[in-house]
């Protein structure tokens, strides 16, 4: 192996370790504190605005079968989304397609979540 060889090696063995050591104890970090990827347990609630899949029909995108689903009708976020202003509701974000309303009050609940 030539000089220049050794060289680029070097580099990278220390970049890849200017990565990986901060990444690994980070890991640990959040094992040690129970949040670890993938095992939101749901206590944290979303908020903010749904990331929008504008122009796309339901048909013509495909989404992760892990990715959290939302609405009434129990798929992923697409289209537009409204949010319940409940803190508490199971379901949070609701596709404004499915819920057949023309205008939506500033504050909105789902049907759940509406007092009776």
């Amino acid at each position: 192996m030539d000089l220049k060889s050794k060289e680029k090696i070097n580099i990278a063995e220390k970049l890849y370790n200017l990565i990986h050591e901060p990444t690994e104890k980070l890991d640990k970090e959040l094992h040690q504190r129970g949040l670890d990827k993938g095992e939101d347990d749901g206590s944290r609630k979303k908020r903010g605005k749904k990331p929008i899949r504008k122009g796309m029909k339901r048909s013509e995108w495909e989404y992760d079968p892990n990715e959290p689903r939302y609405c009434y009708c129990g798929r992923p976020s697409y289209g537009e989304m409204v949010m319940c202003e409940n803190t508490y509701c199971d379901r949070e974000w609701f596709h404004v397609d499915c819920l057949g309303e023309k205008k939506l009050p500033e504050k909105w609940f789902c049907r759940n979540c509406r007092a009776p």
